[in-house]
């Protein structure tokens, strides 16, 4: 009889959500909550078209996750 040690079903390596839109994987690592990062993404969107500048979801996408994580860090 094999002795493993169950992960929390639902997220990555057992991680574990945490206060708001973050989710820490390991002691180290600390990434934003996808749910934050698509809304910040389409908040980025909007601006981004307003303003007239070319772009992509894929790098709205990228902007929305490091703004979340300059924030968390600050």
């Amino acid at each position: 009889m094999a002795r493993n040690k169950i992960k929390s079903l639902g997220t990555p390596n057992g991680a574990k959500l945490s206060g708001g839109a973050l989710r820490r994987n390991s002691i180290s690592e600390i990434k934003p909550d996808q749910d934050a990062i698509r809304k910040l993404a389409y908040e980025v969107y909007l601006r981004r078209v307003a303003a007239g500048e070319s772009g992509s979801a894929a790098s709205d996408w990228i902007k929305a996750e490091r703004d979340l994580m300059v924030k968390q860090h600050a």
